[in-house]
């Protein structure tokens, strides 16, 4: 099991027995990057703060938090994640309570050395450090550089954001290490699972899968028809190959465990609509399950290589200032809402064709490689193996309309979009790992 030592919250510094020097830090993004260290499977000591439900170890001073780290990297570690908002200067304290009466006060602040500098020599050559910097109305020239002043004091990862990126909800981070600079978009909790998953490699699967979809004993022979693993229904039923003893049911949690994978489940739309024959991709919000490795054939998740599956792509741009995404209406079958693409043609990498879709249908080219890649099932006889490539773009280019194919910057699909976007645009706002 990986450890993995996390900060969180704003720090206290005293200005007197009464009154403290703060700033506005929530602890939020560090909580959820706990949460999903968790999740992947590793220790987490959380060093907060700010209140929660976590296990955690309480500090308020830079000095308690400098004291904690001290003590909880005398044990080896995995990574180290600096999402404290640490205090740069602390006020000369002033014994009791500093008089109101005044008209103005003056308070004196000194630089206090900065903890980020000293941890390489305490968790050792191999351990995963990551920096974080907050920034406001920064250009990229500035984030490089702030990253780079990071780079040079040991540090593998420096996640900058900006204030005036965070709106209606929307938290980008701009993501710098050894191979760039690259731009996490999502909100607080899918750009903390992007962090987690860009600093270390997760050791266990936790999925969250809805249970309606059991209650049809059909369906729940298919998914069980490879393994032969009983499930425990809350109060001890259990739902096996042959059908479920609670059809109808819909309540949970359900918990399965088999082939080292656990799933617990929760409510909420159909989760594995695929099994019905790829009737509709829009109700599989798996991440990270392969269901492939249950021995599916035509069935699976991911698409497998089935002869008669039918290989397309299509290219998700976001344009990172707005956080708008290029979609448009496609007049030709599948009709609907969709973002550029096609089927790929023989020998086609899927990546290429996405460029090459998005380049004919609205005469916008992109360099580099994709920031994530999706692999989502869509309806058809026979059904089609859709691969989703995501770039994150600075400049929202004018696409150029063509009689099969209107394309144009939006903030969500609207009415008539086709379920493999859908599922893009789900995947997108849970962060696109």
């Amino acid at each position: 099991m990986g450890r993995v030592v996390v900060t969180a919250g704003g720090t206290r510094e005293p200005i007197d027995d009464v009154r403290v020097l703060a700033n506005t830090s929530t602890g939020e993004m560090g909580h959820l990057l706990a949460e999903s260290f968790l999740e992947m499977g590793h220790d987490v000591v959380l060093l907060t703060s700010a209140p929660t439900a976590l296990p955690h170890r309480p500090w308020r001073t830079a000095a308690e938090l400098e004291s904690l780290l001290h003590d909880v990297l005398t044990e080896p570690v995995d990574a180290v994640l600096m999402a404290a908002a640490v205090a740069d200067h602390s006020p000369v304290a002033t014994a009791g309570k500093r008089s109101s009466d005044a008209p103005t006060a003056t308070i004196e602040l000194v630089r206090r050395p900065k903890i980020l500098p000293t941890l390489r020599a305490k968790i050792g050559p191999t351990a995963r450090l990551v920096g974080f910097k907050l920034l406001s109305g920064s250009t990229p020239e500035a984030r490089a550089k702030a990253a780079a002043a990071q780079r040079a004091i040991g540090v593998d990862a420096t996640a900058c954001n900006d204030v005036t990126d965070w709106i209606d909800g929307r938290h980008p981070i701009h993501w710098h290490d050894a191979s760039g600079c690259r731009t996490m978009f999502g909100d607080k909790r899918g750009v903390a699972h992007q962090i987690a998953r860009a600093t270390l490699p997760p050791l266990s699967t936790r999925v969250a899968v809805d249970v309606a979809w059991l209650a049809n004993p059909h369906l729940a022979r298919q998914f069980h028809l490879r393994t032969g693993q009983p499930v425990t229904w809350p109060g001890g039923a259990l739902a096996t190959p042959s059908g479920l003893s609670v059809a109808g049911r819909k309540a949970g949690p359900l918990r399965w465990e088999g082939q080292g994978l656990t799933v617990s489940a929760t409510m909420g739309k159909a989760a594995i609509a695929a099994l019905a024959g790829w009737a509709d991709a829009r109700c599989i919000p798996l991440v990270g399950l392969d269901l492939s490795a249950f021995g599916f054939e035509r069935l699976g998740w991911p698409p497998n290589a089935h002869p008669d599956v039918r290989r397309g792509a299509s290219a998700l741009l976001v344009h990172t200032a707005s956080g708008q995404v290029l979609l448009g209406r496609r007049q030709t079958p599948p009709v609907g809402i969709a973002p550029p693409g096609g089927a790929c043609l023989p020998g086609e990498d899927p990546v290429e064709t996405a460029r090459r879709e998005l380049c004919e249908e609205t005469g916008i080219q992109v360099d580099g490689p994709p920031a994530a890649t999706l692999v989502v099932p869509a309806p058809g006889d026979p059904p089609w193996r859709l691969t989703v490539a995501l770039w994150f773009v600075e400049d929202a280019q004018k696409p150029k309309p063509t009689p099969t194919f209107a394309a144009r910057w939006v903030r969500g699909a609207g009415n008539g979009a086709l379920p493999g976007t859908l599922r893009a645009l789900d995947w997108l706002r849970a962060g696109a790992p």
